[in-house]
């Protein structure tokens, strides 16, 4: 009672955080907060847990939004992710499953419903985006990073967009690059940098064989020469050679050094709002990476699959894909505003085929 007194009878009022978090808790599910209830979590934030605000919101959530905050000493900041999962929730998808035959050109999606979905899509290949892939197969980043992952994004000058996010633990090294080739041919303008170590190996070794056999097989309408012709590789060159061009090496493979490097990197677009990411399965992922002592990955055997892949991608886009669509005027304000620009009697996103992905075949 004397607790009540405190912190209701002294302050008897709102403040515009617990209005907000009253309202929704009415609109979610119909319940109205009481004063003692808003007392107790007064005293407990303040007696119990010194005004960690944070932690109470993680440990007592007003709302299932607010049941998404992070704790402790994460890569990404918390606030960030927190932000990052509430847009995400609210982007919709297509769903698809993959099937694989006896060779690639059998390869096909299906639709299927969001909890089977090893394949997301929030945006149809247009044809005039610029593409980068990022893909960590099973095992290469770490020795219990145990699921192959694909990550998809639009590339403008000032900002990175996630179309398409692949994974699931159920396919083989071959299935993988055959996946990769089929994603590369849809979204056609594609640069891929893929994590070579361990079975990375068998994935690049099939892509150089899909490759070398092109010429002599036909998927739909067009050849499998112009389905990997939309695919270019990432090179890697040493930091200390990137003037001179000297010691490159395709695709990629992680060291504890250059794997610092790339999450940096990918930390700081994601915290200064250079980079759209749809996934709730990838902030999920986002808010395991701690740095324990300059090592930098899940926590413990918790996963980190997708996020190694999203570093894969945005590093080609930071090193040279961004400076060259700077050079075009290509930022996403100017991308956005030449999509509305009148083509015939319709606009040209009206005017492109938006189902694409949604054929069985590449056409």
């Amino acid at each position: 009672e004397q607790e009540y007194k405190v912190y209701w009878g002294a302050a008897p009022s709102l403040t515009a955080k617990e209005r907000e978090s009253v309202r929704k808790v009415k609109q979610y599910y119909d319940y109205d907060i009481t004063p003692e209830q808003i007392a107790w979590y007064r005293w407990h934030l303040n007696e119990k847990k010194n005004g960690d605000e944070m932690w109470m919101r993680q440990e007592y959530p007003f709302d299932e939004d607010e049941a998404f905050v992070v704790a402790g000493a994460q890569f990404f900041t918390s606030e960030k992710l927190t932000n990052g999962y509430l847009y995400a929730k609210k982007q919709k998808y297509d769903s698809y499953r993959y099937i694989t035959g006896s060779e690639f050109q059998f390869t096909q999606i299906k639709p299927t419903n969001a909890q089977n979905a090893e394949l997301k899509v929030w945006e149809e290949p247009q044809p005039e985006g610029v593409y980068v892939m990022g893909a960590d197969p099973a095992y290469g980043s770490s020795d219990w990073a145990d699921r192959f992952a694909l990550e998809v994004y639009r590339c403008y000058s000032d900002r990175l967009v996630q179309v398409a996010e692949y994974c699931t633990a159920d396919i083989m090294p071959y299935q993988f690059a055959w996946i990769i080739a089929h994603l590369g041919g849809a979204y056609r303008n594609v640069m891929l940098n893929l994590e070579i170590t361990g079975p990375g190996g068998a994935v690049v070794t099939e892509l150089m064989n899909l490759q070398r056999t092109s010429n002599n097989v036909q998927v739909g309408n067009r050849s499998l020469q112009d389905v990997m012709g939309c695919i270019r590789h990432y090179f890697w060159v040493r930091p200390d050679n990137a003037l001179s061009g000297m010691t490159k090496s395709i695709h990629w493979r992680t060291t504890d050094e250059n794997k610092r490097a790339i999450m940096h990197a990918f930390r700081d677009s994601f915290e200064v709002g250079r980079m759209e990411v749809n996934s709730v399965e990838l902030i999920n992922e986002m808010r395991n990476v701690v740095n324990d002592e300059g090592s930098i990955g899940a926590a413990g055997r918790a996963k980190d699959d997708r996020v190694m892949a999203g570093a894969l991608a945005h590093w080609p886009w930071l090193q040279s894909i961004k400076t060259n669509l700077s050079a075009q005027n290509l930022s996403y304000a100017t991308a956005m505003r030449r999509a509305q620009m009148p083509y015939g009697n319709i606009s040209m996103v009206q005017g492109h085929v938006m189902n694409y992905l949604k054929r069985t075949k590449i056409a």
